[in-house]
């Protein structure tokens, strides 16, 4: 809801349980954002909420998101979310907002 309401995306452009491949190795982005013109904006990592945010789901938004080349990308367990622009420094800055 945030996504729509508070940044303004369509319903339309938001996908959700994306399929993406690599090789043979097949994986699954929880949330894939795209603008109108069907280009990725972002790409968003959902856990549990007792699962904790940590290097291992960033470097699991990371693989995705080399496959996505997307503006951003974040992650939420429902209770704390990141999320992170792209620049040339944005894994060293990880994470640009969280909301706890």
């Amino acid at each position: 809801m945030h996504l729509i309401k508070d940044k303004g995306f369509s319903i339309s452009f938001i996908a959700f349980e994306q399929d993406l491949a690599v090789l043979e190795k097949k994986m699954r982005a929880d949330i894939v954002v795209y603008n109108a013109h069907w280009k990725v904006e972002g790409v968003i990592e959902c856990k549990a909420p007792f699962v904790e945010l940590n290097q291992k789901t960033l470097d699991q938004i990371g693989r995705y998101n080399r496959l996505l080349n997307a503006q951003w990308i974040g992650m939420s367990n429902g209770l704390v979310h990141c999320f992170q622009e792209r620049d040339e420094n944005w894994q060293e800055k990880w994470p640009i907002a969280r909301n706890e």
